[in-house]
């Protein structure tokens, strides 16, 4: 029998606690890498030998040249509106992704260590099968979230079901005129 609680504590440690925790600092340290590269970007420094506004995305340098105080403004009001998006959509991400991997595996985890510690009686064969498949389902959703969250995929999808809906009823409307 050691055998069987030394498996189940590897599944729940390799299964659930340590992926948990990887999940958790990768997720806050890309968190808090955004919200330092905002931070740069919103306090841009000033290149006093071009009178050069610079501010820093990825690789790419974008020079915004001073014309007017309000067109710095606006430019600057742009940037942190833009900045500000894409911190609450990771965070938004990284939250979406924790969660349902805690739904995922969170009560296999618990039905596995409950039985362990004699709770045998919450456990049949129809809640260990859900519970199961719930645990397989977490592998699938990642993708899934990171693909719909991604606007160029949005837009693809839309394009493809426009294009076979139109399709669909000009085949259908070119069906009702041969019928006639």
């Amino acid at each position: 029998d050691i055998w069987n609680r030394s498996f189940i504590f590897v599944l729940v440690l390799g299964g659930f606690l340590i992926p948990l925790f990887i999940i958790l600092i990768s997720y806050t340290i890309i968190i808090m890498k955004l919200s330092e590269r905002g931070r740069y970007l919103m306090y841009p420094k000033i290149d006093n030998q071009n009178h050069e506004l610079r501010t820093r995305s990825s690789s790419i340098y974008y020079y915004l040249t001073r014309n007017s105080s309000q067109s710095e403004s606006n430019e600057t009001n742009q940037i942190t509106q833009n900045i500000r998006r894409i911190e609450i959509r990771a965070t938004r991400t990284a939250l979406l992704v924790i969660t349902i991997f805690c739904i995922a595996w969170g009560p296999y985890a618990l039905m596995v260590v409950l039985s362990q510690l004699g709770f045998d009686y919450f456990i049949n064969i129809y809640s260990t099968a859900i519970l199961g498949l719930l645990t397989k389902t977490a592998a699938c959703i990642n993708p899934l979230i990171y693909a719909l969250s991604a606007t160029t995929f949005n837009e693809q999808i839309c394009c493809c079901v426009n294009l076979f809906y139109r399709e669909r009823n000009h085949r259908l409307s070119s069906m009702k005129w041969f019928t006639n």
